[in-house]
C-alpha cells in the first residue's frame, strides 16, 4: 500500500499506528510509535524511537540494553536542553525491581540482552552515562564503530542460548577494547558512588520544573 512513499529511504519514515499489546519500535529506516504516545506533549516515546534510527544508520545494532541506553540517554539530553520533565529517566534511575547486582557483580552482570526486559533500560541507560562522564560523549561514537567495525551482530539462531551467550562475550570485548580492561569494575564503583547523587541532583531539577 505504501511501496510508493520514500522508496529510496531517502527520508525516514514515521508510522503511527494504534499498536494495541505491542510496544514502539525503531530500526535504520523508520520508526512506529503508537497514537496515544502523540497525545504525550514530550513527545518522549517518538524521541526514543528516531534515537534508534539514528543510531542503526550509522553502525549495527548493538544488543537490547546498548541500544535503549543509548536511546534513553538522548531522550534524557532532548528533555534537560528544552527544560521537559523525563519521568522514564528518573524511573529508569530508582527502579525499585531492577537487580543492581547485575552492575555491582563487575563484567559478569554484563549481558547485551537481558531476559527481562526493563534490565535493557535500566543497566543500559545508567551503563552509557557512565561511560559519557567518565570518558567523554565521544567513546559513544568510539563504541558504535569499534561494534560496527566488528561486525556485531545480536540475533540468533536455533541455538538461541548459546548464540546469546557468544554475543554477549563478543560486546564485552568490544567495550574492553575501547574503555579498558577495568570498565567493568569502575562502572561498578561509578555506580555506588555516583548514582545516588544523580538521583537527587535530578529529583531537584523536576522540582524546580513544577515550581515554574
Amino acid at each position: 500500500m505504501f511501496d510508493h512513499v520514500n522508496p529510496e529511504a531517502e527520508k525516514i519514515n514515521v508510522l503511527v499506528a494504534d499498536l494495541g499489546d505491542y510496544s514502539p519500535f525503531g530500526s535504520q529506516y523508520f520508526a512506529v510509535v503508537d497514537i496515544i504516545d502523540m497525545d504525550d506533549p514530550t513527545r518522549t516515546a517518538l524521541y526514543h524511537e528516531l534515537s534508534h534510527v539514528l543510531y542503526m544508520r550509522n553502525g549495527v545494532s548493538m544488543g537490547s540494553t546498548l541500544n535503549e541506553g543509548l536511546a534513553t540517554y538522548l531522550v534524557n539530553k532532548v528533555n534537560r536542553a528544552k527544560n521537559i520533565p523525563s519521568w522514564n529517566t528518573l524511573y529508569y534511575m530508582e527502579y525499585p525491581m531492577f537487580d543492581e547486582t547485575l552492575i555491582t557483580g563487575g563484567a559478569d552482570g554484563f549481558r547485551h540482552q537481558y531476559d527481562v526486559g526493563d534490565n535493557h533500560y535500566c543497566y543500559g541507560y545508567r551503563f552509557v552515562t557512565f561511560l559519557a562522564q567518565i570518558y567523554g560523549e565521544e567513546i559513544i561514537h568510539e563504541l558504535l564503530s569499534a561494534a560496527t567495525a566488528g561486525r556485531f551482530d545480536p540475533s540468533y539462531g536455533s541455538n538461541a542460548e548459546a548464540d546469546k551467550q557468544a554475543d554477549t562475550a563478543h560486546m564485552k570485548r568490544i567495550i574492553i577494547s575501547v574503555a579498558g580492561d577495568d570498565v567493568f569494575d569502575r562502572f561498578a564503583a561509578w555506580h555506588q558512588e555516583e548514582l545516588p547523587k544523580m538521583i537527587k541532583e535530578y529529583r531537584k531539577y523536576m522540582d524546580s520544573l513544577e515550581k515554574q
